[in-house]
């Protein structure tokens, strides 16, 4: 409660967790150790396997600023539709067509192979970065394969879907099979759970003290009304053996 002076210093914010400090420690090291737990014993392995692609302009010649600035600005048209679902059913198909990776297309959907892909560009360049991302090294390793050589396709891959053609796109890194699993980030994770456990539990304490119409003290009396205080009657105990 706080109707004489709406503004909350430091010292009436100390005032409310000091007290509560321990139920703010509580709270950050049970959701540290849950985060920690999940990330150490749950959490499951993921594989990423990554290729490189770059933008280029068709000249014919030499590549000037313009083209290049042209390039970049292409890679954003070109990560919508590496996203879409008629590119990413088309690698579907491409990958139920490859003898070798045939297995891993069954039950895949444009949903699924999406929620496995990231397409990171790099930077103001005509540079992305593809990201295949799964609990199968080998699964990642084949749809990325099958990602970067559907769209480096000159004639069935990316850029025929597209009206530009005096783009195309070119490999700089091949995708390579990582048999290495990703970090699963169990101290950033803990730390996380740590910190935002305290501040959860910090905010939940002062949306309570701001509800809180409880008279408690003289201190509060003064804060909370203009009124002059004549008196303070303290409290005490009824000793239940006594006999009225």
């Amino acid at each position: 409660m706080k109707k004489k002076n709406d503004e909350f210093s430091f010292k009436d914010l100390m005032q409310i967790f000091i007290p509560k400090i321990w139920l703010i420690a509580l709270v950050a090291v049970l959701l540290g150790a849950v985060l920690g737990v999940y990330s150490a014993f749950i959490k499951k392995d993921t594989y990423t396997s990554t290729s490189m692609i770059m933008v280029t302009k068709n000249t014919g010649g030499s590549v000037t600023t313009s083209d290049r600035y042209l390039a970049a600005d292409m890679v954003e048209p070109y990560e919508i539709v590496i996203m879409s679902d008629t590119f990413l059913g088309m690698v579907i198909e491409k990958l139920e067509a490859n003898e070798d990776y045939s297995s891993y297309a069954k039950g895949m959907t444009p949903s699924v192979l999406s929620s496995m892909i990231t397409v990171e560009k790099l930077g103001e360049t005509e540079l992305f970065r593809l990201n295949v991302t799964s609990g199968d090294p080998r699964l990642s390793y084949a749809i990325a394969y099958v990602l970067e050589d559907q769209i480096t396709d000159a004639e069935k891959g990316l850029s025929s879907m597209l009206t530009y053609s005096d783009v195309s796109t070119k490999t700089i890194d091949e995708p390579a099979l990582n048999t290495v699993a990703n970090s699963k980030n169990i101290v950033r994770n803990t730390l996380i759970g740590v910190v935002g456990g305290a501040v959860l539990t910090m905010i939940v304490l002062f949306i309570a003290s701001m509800f809180d119409v409880v008279i408690r003290d003289r201190k509060k009396l003064d804060d909370n009304f203009d009124i002059p205080v004549l008196g303070v009657i303290p409290r005490f105990e009824i000793d239940e053996e006594v006999q009225i």
